[in-house]
């Protein structure tokens, strides 16, 4: 799981690269287009509201529930910290929002939903998408969680459950011209690589503290078996 997410994130610096050298400019206007021929008064209810559920205000409350959740189930409090991760992507976010050579999308792209009244930080140019790096990294580690906890089906499902969730939360971004459609997909693999690195360390967490509670008592060095008295079946025993 850990290369995993070492692998995700090599895609990502991949991505920004050749975001950076607008290599992907005309797939981000290609597929923009596509996105705006479907426009409607009830998309736009649906995308407000999923601005508020990637919020990085929600993202943190989330991260802060389940970290409590973690360590009540017994996992280590540095290790059911794990789900806090996500934080580090927000320096990694703002840096590039300043570095790399990705602009806004133009003024007549932006489509107005639900007054957005959380924190906003301006910034000129738009990779990666914030909202698509925590909405990954909330329904990786949730699945991963859930797989953990009670077992792969119940993983399975969760994850069908949340990722048309991510992918719509993903297109949302780009219906209300708020990202290029690479931002989304540059959030997606920080966010995925992310969490995979949370969910290695709980997974590590886990194998410890098994082997742990494995161990056999009196300084883990286990007691040779005690021997049977064999009886002669004419002989009795004083």
């Amino acid at each position: 799981m850990r290369r995993a997410g070492v692998a995700f994130l090599l895609f990502f610096a991949l991505g920004t690269g050749l975001v950076h050298i607008r290599a992907l400019g005309p797939f981000d206007a290609w597929l923009m287009g596509l996105i705006r021929q479907w426009v409607s008064p009830q998309l736009d209810l649906v995308a407000g509201i999923l601005n508020y559920v990637a919020a990085a205000e929600t993202t943190f409350a989330l991260a802060i529930v389940s970290a409590l959740a973690l360590w009540r189930l017994g996992v280590p409090a540095i290790t059911a910290a794990a789900p806090l991760l996500f934080l580090a992507s927000a320096p990694v976010e703002f840096i590039l929002k300043f570095t790399v050579d990705q602009p806004v999308p133009s003024a007549d792209l932006y489509r107005p939903t639900l007054r957005y009244l959380l924190i906003g930080v301006p910034t000129m140019q738009s990779f990666p998408s914030g909202h698509s790096i925590r909405m990954v990294f909330i329904a990786v580690t949730a699945v991963g969680a859930m797989g953990w906890i009670s077992g792969r089906w119940a993983g399975v499902g969760l994850a069908c459950l949340l990722v048309p969730l991510v992918a719509l939360a993903g297109w949302t971004r780009a219906y209300q011209g708020h990202h290029w459609p690479t931002d989304v997909l540059g959030g997606w693999l920080l966010g995925a690589g992310l969490a995979l690195l949370a969910l290695s360390v709980l997974q590590s967490s886990g194998r410890r503290r098994r082997s742990t509670l494995s161990l056999p008592r009196r300084g883990g060095v286990p007691r040779a078996p005690r021997p049977e008295s064999h009886t002669h079946p004419h002989r009795s025993v004083p």
